[in-house]
């Protein structure tokens, strides 16, 4: 993941990511939500890290929406993806604010 960023962040674009929801649930894995925290905290680490406009999926009200996601229980639905774009275009916002304001 770290090399992930530094390659993205080393273009000079400005990146952009998300942590994935609660809603994801894989029943195989009893400790799903452990490793999704997991996985969470790390792209959190790396979004600070590298600058990047960070959008937190984890506890976002849409985790409860019963449409959240696609038939194949793995990725947001279209409706789920709306949400999420809607959240980044407040964060990236928010970044451009920041930046006018400095």
């Amino acid at each position: 993941m770290r090399q992930l960023f530094q390659r993205g962040a080393a273009t000079g674009a400005l990146l952009t990511t998300f942590t994935l929801g609660r809603a994801f649930v894989v029943a195989g894995f009893p400790d799903w939500h452990d490793r999704v925290r997991a996985l969470n905290a790390i792209i959190r680490a790396q979004a600070a890290e590298h600058g990047a406009v960070l959008v937190d999926m984890w506890d976002h009200p849409v985790n409860d929406r019963p449409d959240l996601l696609s038939a194949d229980r793995i990725h947001f639905s279209a409706a789920g993806q709306a949400v999420l774009a809607a959240e980044l275009v407040k964060a990236l916002a928010l970044r451009i604010d920041a930046e006018a304001s400095a």
